[in-house]
């Protein structure tokens, strides 16, 4: 299933400020940190080819929380906007947000 355009744009916005956070940890020495950002996004690919609610669900429910446990005390500010457009989307879609940005 193809996912939809909307959804898809907000991915890759949160894909590319990813690798922007990446590439500037590494270029700092902070491998931990470079773990933690590829960590997160590293299942979103798939949810852009092989597009399923659940797939995302388990993107914004499991994989973005632990992110932001990872992070605790660490900036992870970079993706409010994304993720509070992917959670508008998903509510337009029905999809299962279980907790609050």
């Amino acid at each position: 299933m193809l996912c939809p355009d909307e959804i898809a744009d907000v991915l890759l916005r949160i894909l590319s400020v990813a690798l922007l956070r990446i590439r500037k940890s590494g270029s700092e020495g902070h491998a931990e940190e470079c773990e933690t950002e590829a960590d997160h996004i590293h299942n979103l690919p798939a949810i852009l080819q092989n597009y399923s609610p659940e797939l995302l669900e388990y993107y914004w429910n499991i994989e973005r929380t632990g992110f932001l446990t990872s992070m605790a005390g660490r900036s992870h500010g970079s993706f409010q906007d994304e993720w509070h457009d992917l959670r508008r989307l998903m509510d337009e879609h029905g999809l299962n947000c279980r907790d609050e940005m």
